[in-house]
Protein backbone atom coordinates (compact mmCIF):
# COMPACT_ATOMS: atom_id res chain seq x y z
CA UNK A 1 0.00 0.00 0.00
CA UNK A 2 0.88 3.78 -0.63
CA UNK A 3 0.64 4.67 3.41
CA UNK A 4 4.31 2.01 3.30
CA UNK A 5 6.05 4.10 0.78
CA UNK A 6 5.34 7.61 1.56
CA UNK A 7 7.15 9.86 -1.32
CA UNK A 8 7.52 7.06 -3.50
CA UNK A 9 7.16 8.86 -7.47
CA UNK A 10 7.19 6.00 -10.82
CA UNK A 11 8.27 6.98 -13.82
CA UNK A 12 6.45 4.92 -16.53
CA UNK A 13 8.30 4.80 -20.13
CA UNK A 14 6.56 1.92 -22.02
CA UNK A 15 7.03 -1.01 -19.88
CA UNK A 16 9.99 0.04 -17.57
CA UNK A 17 9.13 1.76 -14.35
CA UNK A 18 11.51 4.12 -12.57
CA UNK A 19 11.63 4.59 -9.10
CA UNK A 20 13.64 5.49 -5.74
CA UNK A 21 14.18 9.07 -6.62
CA UNK A 22 16.01 11.40 -4.06
CA UNK A 23 14.44 14.78 -5.07
CA UNK A 24 10.79 14.94 -6.68
CA UNK A 25 8.63 17.98 -7.70
CA UNK A 26 5.54 18.29 -9.00
CA UNK A 27 3.54 21.13 -10.08
CA UNK A 28 -0.52 21.48 -11.14
CA UNK A 29 -2.14 24.41 -11.49
CA UNK A 30 -5.37 25.78 -12.30
CA UNK A 31 -3.59 28.94 -14.00
CA UNK A 32 -1.01 26.44 -16.40
CA UNK A 33 -1.91 24.06 -19.42
CA UNK A 34 0.32 21.66 -18.53
CA UNK A 35 1.66 20.15 -15.46
CA UNK A 36 5.00 19.24 -14.71
CA UNK A 37 7.53 16.99 -12.79
CA UNK A 38 11.28 17.29 -12.20
CA UNK A 39 12.86 14.39 -10.73
CA UNK A 40 16.28 13.29 -9.67
CA UNK A 41 18.58 10.87 -8.43
CA UNK A 42 22.34 10.61 -6.69
CA UNK A 43 23.68 7.64 -5.64
CA UNK A 44 26.97 5.86 -5.08
CA UNK A 45 27.24 3.56 -8.58
CA UNK A 46 27.45 -0.17 -7.96
CA UNK A 47 29.57 -2.11 -11.19
CA UNK A 48 26.36 -4.55 -11.89
CA UNK A 49 23.78 -1.70 -11.97
CA UNK A 50 22.53 -1.05 -15.46
CA UNK A 51 21.93 3.15 -16.46
CA UNK A 52 18.54 4.17 -16.56
CA UNK A 53 17.53 4.83 -20.15
CA UNK A 54 15.23 7.67 -20.35
CA UNK A 55 15.37 9.65 -23.59
CA UNK A 56 13.46 12.89 -24.21
CA UNK A 57 10.72 13.03 -26.28
CA UNK A 58 9.57 9.68 -24.61
CA UNK A 59 5.74 9.07 -23.87
CA UNK A 60 6.05 9.48 -19.92
CA UNK A 61 3.11 8.70 -16.86
CA UNK A 62 4.09 9.96 -13.19
CA UNK A 63 2.39 8.37 -10.44
CA UNK A 64 2.42 9.54 -6.65
CA UNK A 65 2.33 6.95 -3.99
CA UNK A 66 0.62 4.43 -6.66
CA UNK A 67 -1.82 7.69 -7.32
CA UNK A 68 -1.83 8.92 -11.82
CA UNK A 69 -0.94 12.70 -11.79
CA UNK A 70 0.94 13.51 -15.33
CA UNK A 71 0.40 11.96 -18.71
CA UNK A 72 2.86 13.55 -20.93
CA UNK A 73 6.19 13.95 -22.54
CA UNK A 74 10.44 13.73 -21.46
CA UNK A 75 11.53 16.74 -21.79
CA UNK A 76 15.47 16.15 -20.74
CA UNK A 77 17.35 13.81 -19.34
CA UNK A 78 20.15 14.72 -17.44
CA UNK A 79 22.47 11.97 -16.70
CA UNK A 80 25.83 12.42 -14.82
CA UNK A 81 28.53 10.26 -13.74
CA UNK A 82 31.98 9.96 -11.41
CA UNK A 83 33.94 7.28 -9.61
CA UNK A 84 32.18 6.99 -6.67
CA UNK A 85 28.78 8.26 -7.91
CA UNK A 86 25.83 8.84 -10.63
CA UNK A 87 23.04 10.69 -10.75
CA UNK A 88 20.38 11.47 -13.50
CA UNK A 89 17.93 14.83 -13.65
CA UNK A 90 14.66 14.13 -15.60
CA UNK A 91 12.26 16.52 -16.50
CA UNK A 92 8.52 16.11 -18.72
CA UNK A 93 4.97 17.78 -18.72
CA UNK A 94 1.60 16.98 -19.55
CA UNK A 95 0.61 16.25 -22.99
CA UNK A 96 -1.05 19.60 -23.39
CA UNK A 97 2.55 21.20 -23.13
CA UNK A 98 2.58 21.09 -27.13
CA UNK A 99 -0.54 23.25 -26.95
CA UNK A 100 1.78 25.64 -25.47
CA UNK A 101 5.11 25.38 -27.50
CA UNK A 102 4.04 24.68 -30.78
CA UNK A 103 2.26 27.37 -33.35
CA UNK A 104 -1.10 27.52 -34.88
CA UNK A 105 0.00 25.90 -38.42
CA UNK A 106 -1.31 29.44 -40.22
CA UNK A 107 -0.44 32.91 -41.45
CA UNK A 108 -3.42 34.45 -39.29
CA UNK A 109 -6.91 33.53 -39.88
CA UNK A 110 -10.79 33.72 -38.62
CA UNK A 111 -12.81 30.65 -37.65
CA UNK A 112 -16.25 31.79 -37.87
CA UNK A 113 -19.10 31.11 -35.19
CA UNK A 114 -16.85 29.35 -33.01
CA UNK A 115 -17.61 28.49 -28.97
CA UNK A 116 -14.56 27.91 -27.07
CA UNK A 117 -15.54 24.03 -26.25
CA UNK A 118 -15.29 24.09 -30.19
CA UNK A 119 -12.18 26.05 -31.19
CA UNK A 120 -10.16 24.27 -28.36
CA UNK A 121 -11.44 21.22 -30.07
CA UNK A 122 -10.43 22.12 -33.20
CA UNK A 123 -6.83 23.40 -32.21
CA UNK A 124 -6.35 20.15 -30.17
CA UNK A 125 -7.24 17.61 -32.58
CA UNK A 126 -3.28 17.75 -34.92
CA UNK A 127 -2.16 16.99 -31.42
CA UNK A 128 -3.99 14.23 -30.59
CA UNK A 129 -5.25 15.80 -27.08
CA UNK A 130 -8.88 15.30 -26.31
CA UNK A 131 -10.85 18.19 -24.63
CA UNK A 132 -13.28 18.45 -21.20
CA UNK A 133 -16.00 20.51 -20.56
CA UNK A 134 -17.31 21.87 -17.18
CA UNK A 135 -18.86 24.60 -18.44
CA UNK A 136 -22.12 24.56 -19.51
CA UNK A 137 -21.75 28.11 -21.53
CA UNK A 138 -18.15 27.35 -23.07
CA UNK A 139 -20.52 26.13 -25.79
CA UNK A 140 -22.08 29.85 -26.42
CA UNK A 141 -19.81 31.10 -29.94
CA UNK A 142 -17.17 33.89 -28.91
CA UNK A 143 -18.20 36.01 -31.38
CA UNK A 144 -19.00 36.44 -34.86
CA UNK A 145 -15.46 35.35 -35.64
CA UNK A 146 -12.58 34.47 -34.04
CA UNK A 147 -8.48 35.95 -34.88
CA UNK A 148 -5.98 34.01 -35.05
CA UNK A 149 -2.71 35.63 -34.92
CA UNK A 150 -0.22 34.81 -36.76
CA UNK A 151 2.62 32.87 -34.66
CA UNK A 152 1.05 32.61 -31.88
CA UNK A 153 0.44 29.11 -29.93
CA UNK A 154 -2.49 27.19 -29.73
CA UNK A 155 -2.40 27.80 -25.75
CA UNK A 156 -2.38 31.58 -26.42
CA UNK A 157 -5.36 31.77 -28.81
CA UNK A 158 -6.69 29.46 -26.09
CA UNK A 159 -6.06 31.51 -23.38
CA UNK A 160 -7.74 34.63 -24.57
CA UNK A 161 -10.72 32.88 -25.85
CA UNK A 162 -10.81 31.51 -22.18
CA UNK A 163 -10.46 35.10 -20.66
CA UNK A 164 -13.26 36.20 -23.02
CA UNK A 165 -15.22 33.30 -21.79
CA UNK A 166 -14.45 33.81 -18.51
CA UNK A 167 -12.98 30.59 -18.37
CA UNK A 168 -10.04 28.60 -17.11
CA UNK A 169 -7.89 26.40 -18.88
CA UNK A 170 -6.11 23.17 -16.89
CA UNK A 171 -5.28 20.01 -17.66
CA UNK A 172 -6.18 16.38 -16.17
CA UNK A 173 -4.00 13.23 -14.94
CA UNK A 174 -4.33 11.74 -18.41
CA UNK A 175 -3.42 15.04 -19.97
CA UNK A 176 -6.23 16.12 -21.37
CA UNK A 177 -7.25 19.72 -21.49
CA UNK A 178 -9.75 20.86 -19.19
CA UNK A 179 -12.24 24.00 -19.61
CA UNK A 180 -13.80 24.76 -15.62
CA UNK A 181 -14.43 27.61 -13.45
CA UNK A 182 -13.47 28.00 -9.94
CA UNK A 183 -14.41 25.02 -8.18
CA UNK A 184 -16.96 25.75 -5.13
CA UNK A 185 -16.44 22.33 -3.57
CA UNK A 186 -15.00 22.46 0.40
CA UNK A 187 -12.30 20.13 1.91
CA UNK A 188 -13.11 18.80 4.75
CA UNK A 189 -9.62 20.03 6.62
CA UNK A 190 -9.10 23.20 8.29
CA UNK A 191 -5.68 24.93 7.69
CA UNK A 192 -4.42 26.07 11.34
CA UNK A 193 -1.15 27.63 12.52
CA UNK A 194 0.24 25.87 14.73
CA UNK A 195 -1.73 22.90 13.85
CA UNK A 196 -0.97 21.66 10.24
CA UNK A 197 1.11 24.43 8.93
CA UNK A 198 4.54 23.86 8.34
CA UNK A 199 5.31 27.30 6.79
CA UNK A 200 3.18 29.88 5.69
CA UNK A 201 3.23 33.55 3.73
CA UNK A 202 1.58 35.77 1.99
CA UNK A 203 1.76 38.67 -0.89
CA UNK A 204 -1.06 41.38 -0.59
CA UNK A 205 -0.29 43.59 -3.41
CA UNK A 206 -2.54 46.55 -5.12
CA UNK A 207 0.71 47.51 -7.72
CA UNK A 208 -1.68 45.81 -10.29
CA UNK A 209 -5.36 46.46 -9.15
CA UNK A 210 -7.09 49.54 -10.70
CA UNK A 211 -10.19 51.33 -9.42
CA UNK A 212 -11.98 51.26 -12.97
CA UNK A 213 -11.62 48.67 -15.97
CA UNK A 214 -12.23 49.50 -19.66
CA UNK A 215 -12.15 47.28 -22.54
CA UNK A 216 -12.34 48.17 -25.85
CA UNK A 217 -13.73 46.19 -28.78
CA UNK A 218 -12.19 46.56 -32.05
CA UNK A 219 -13.79 49.45 -33.58
CA UNK A 220 -12.86 51.52 -31.04
CA UNK A 221 -9.34 50.17 -31.17
CA UNK A 222 -8.52 51.27 -34.34
CA UNK A 223 -7.62 54.92 -34.54
CA UNK A 224 -6.24 57.63 -32.38
CA UNK A 225 -7.98 58.76 -29.26
CA UNK A 226 -8.68 62.13 -30.65
CA UNK A 227 -10.40 60.56 -33.52
CA UNK A 228 -12.94 58.13 -32.03
CA UNK A 229 -16.62 58.66 -32.45
CA UNK A 230 -18.09 59.32 -28.95
CA UNK A 231 -21.23 57.10 -30.08
CA UNK A 232 -19.08 53.97 -31.55
CA UNK A 233 -16.89 54.37 -28.42
CA UNK A 234 -19.61 53.83 -26.03
CA UNK A 235 -21.26 50.92 -28.03
CA UNK A 236 -17.66 49.36 -27.84
CA UNK A 237 -16.82 49.81 -24.62
CA UNK A 238 -17.51 47.74 -21.41
CA UNK A 239 -16.53 48.58 -18.02
CA UNK A 240 -16.14 47.11 -14.77
CA UNK A 241 -15.33 48.90 -10.87
CA UNK A 242 -13.35 47.38 -8.17
CA UNK A 243 -15.25 48.02 -5.32
CA UNK A 244 -11.95 48.07 -2.95
CA UNK A 245 -9.53 50.59 -5.01
CA UNK A 246 -11.05 53.91 -3.59
CA UNK A 247 -8.70 56.38 -5.23
CA UNK A 248 -8.40 57.15 -9.19
CA UNK A 249 -7.18 54.60 -10.63
CA UNK A 250 -7.98 53.42 -14.05
CA UNK A 251 -6.59 50.83 -16.62
CA UNK A 252 -7.61 50.44 -20.56
CA UNK A 253 -7.31 47.11 -22.45
CA UNK A 254 -7.94 46.16 -25.92
CA UNK A 255 -10.36 43.27 -26.53
CA UNK A 256 -9.67 40.06 -27.78
CA UNK A 257 -11.84 39.99 -30.84
CA UNK A 258 -14.91 41.65 -31.89
CA UNK A 259 -16.60 42.96 -28.74
CA UNK A 260 -20.13 44.72 -28.32
CA UNK A 261 -20.46 46.57 -25.10
CA UNK A 262 -22.21 43.68 -22.91
CA UNK A 263 -19.03 41.37 -24.10
CA UNK A 264 -16.54 44.04 -23.68
CA UNK A 265 -17.98 44.44 -20.22
CA UNK A 266 -17.63 40.87 -19.09
CA UNK A 267 -14.23 41.05 -20.35
CA UNK A 268 -13.68 43.77 -18.26
CA UNK A 269 -15.37 42.48 -15.02
CA UNK A 270 -13.20 38.94 -15.95
CA UNK A 271 -9.96 40.85 -15.92
CA UNK A 272 -10.82 42.80 -12.79
CA UNK A 273 -11.39 39.72 -10.84
CA UNK A 274 -8.45 38.08 -11.78
CA UNK A 275 -6.20 41.10 -10.50
CA UNK A 276 -7.97 40.67 -7.31
CA UNK A 277 -7.55 37.55 -6.95
CA UNK A 278 -3.45 37.56 -7.66
CA UNK A 279 -3.18 40.68 -5.30
CA UNK A 280 -3.93 38.33 -2.64
CA UNK A 281 -1.61 35.57 -2.80
CA UNK A 282 -1.43 33.11 0.77
CA UNK A 283 1.54 30.10 0.04
CA UNK A 284 1.38 27.25 2.95
CA UNK A 285 3.18 24.24 3.33
CA UNK A 286 2.28 21.09 4.88
CA UNK A 287 3.87 17.77 5.68
CA UNK A 288 2.94 14.78 3.18
CA UNK A 289 1.24 14.48 -0.27
CA UNK A 290 -2.48 13.73 1.13
CA UNK A 291 -4.74 15.40 3.01
CA UNK A 292 -5.17 14.84 6.67
CA UNK A 293 -6.91 10.87 7.19
CA UNK A 294 -7.87 10.52 3.71
CA UNK A 295 -6.45 8.90 0.41
CA UNK A 296 -6.50 11.68 -1.64
CA UNK A 297 -3.45 13.47 -2.75
CA UNK A 298 -3.84 17.42 -2.08
CA UNK A 299 -6.08 18.77 -4.90
CA UNK A 300 -6.38 21.85 -7.28
CA UNK A 301 -9.55 23.96 -8.17
CA UNK A 302 -11.08 23.34 -4.26
CA UNK A 303 -11.46 25.35 -1.41
CA UNK A 304 -10.42 25.29 2.08
CA UNK A 305 -10.91 27.34 5.38
CA UNK A 306 -7.51 28.75 6.56
CA UNK A 307 -6.78 30.47 10.04
CA UNK A 308 -3.13 31.83 10.24
CA UNK A 309 -3.33 35.29 12.39
CA UNK A 310 -0.09 35.91 11.29
CA UNK A 311 -1.23 36.43 7.72
CA UNK A 312 -4.46 38.24 8.87
CA UNK A 313 -6.46 35.12 8.20
CA UNK A 314 -9.45 34.09 10.39
CA UNK A 315 -11.19 31.31 8.67
CA UNK A 316 -10.53 32.41 5.48
CA UNK A 317 -12.22 30.02 2.76
CA UNK A 318 -9.55 29.82 -0.09
CA UNK A 319 -9.08 28.49 -3.47
CA UNK A 320 -6.32 26.21 -4.07
CA UNK A 321 -4.96 27.37 -7.22
CA UNK A 322 -1.64 25.63 -7.13
CA UNK A 323 -0.34 22.57 -5.85
CA UNK A 324 3.56 21.32 -5.21
CA UNK A 325 4.61 18.20 -3.88
CA UNK A 326 8.09 17.73 -2.95
CA UNK A 327 10.55 15.22 -1.61
CA UNK A 328 14.13 16.44 -0.22
CA UNK A 329 16.07 15.74 2.64
CA UNK A 330 13.07 17.45 4.59
CA UNK A 331 11.05 14.53 3.73
CA UNK A 332 7.63 14.89 1.86
CA UNK A 333 5.98 18.34 1.73
CA UNK A 334 3.03 19.87 -0.40
CA UNK A 335 3.12 23.39 -1.01
CA UNK A 336 -0.24 25.15 -1.55
CA UNK A 337 -0.91 28.60 -3.48
CA UNK A 338 -3.89 30.13 -2.38
CA UNK A 339 -6.07 33.36 -3.76
CA UNK A 340 -10.04 33.90 -2.64
CA UNK A 341 -12.24 32.11 -5.19
CA UNK A 342 -14.20 35.70 -5.66
CA UNK A 343 -11.13 36.22 -8.03
CA UNK A 344 -12.41 33.72 -10.52
CA UNK A 345 -16.21 33.82 -9.79
CA UNK A 346 -18.95 35.09 -11.73
CA UNK A 347 -20.75 36.71 -9.35
CA UNK A 348 -21.41 40.39 -8.40
CA UNK A 349 -18.43 41.47 -6.01
CA UNK A 350 -19.03 42.74 -2.74
CA UNK A 351 -16.75 45.24 -1.28
CA UNK A 352 -14.62 44.04 1.84
CA UNK A 353 -15.62 44.78 5.44
CA UNK A 354 -12.83 46.54 7.37
CA UNK A 355 -13.70 44.35 10.31
CA UNK A 356 -11.59 42.89 11.98
CA UNK A 357 -14.11 40.15 13.10
CA UNK A 358 -14.87 39.63 9.29
CA UNK A 359 -14.69 35.96 8.36
CA UNK A 360 -10.99 36.10 6.10
CA UNK A 361 -8.39 38.29 5.52
CA UNK A 362 -7.61 41.91 6.57
CA UNK A 363 -6.16 43.28 3.25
Amino acid sequence: MSENNPGRAELSIGRERFEGWTTVSVTHSIEQAASSFDLSLTDRWAANQEPRQVRPGDASSLLLEGVPLIKGWIDSARPRYSATSRALQVTGRALTCDLVDCSIPVDGGQYRGLSLVKLARTLCQPFGIEVVNQVGDAEQPLSSDWQIEPGESAFESLERAARFARCLLTCDPAGRLVITRAGTAVLPVHLRLGENILEAEADYDHRDRFSEYAVLGDTASGGDADDWDGEATTQQKGTARDPDIHRYRPLTLLGEDNLDSYKAGLRADWEMRRRRARACRVEITVAGWRMPGSQQLWPINQQVPVTCPWLGLSNALLLITSVNFTLNQDGTRTRLSLMPREGFDTEPVPPKSNSKTTEGASW
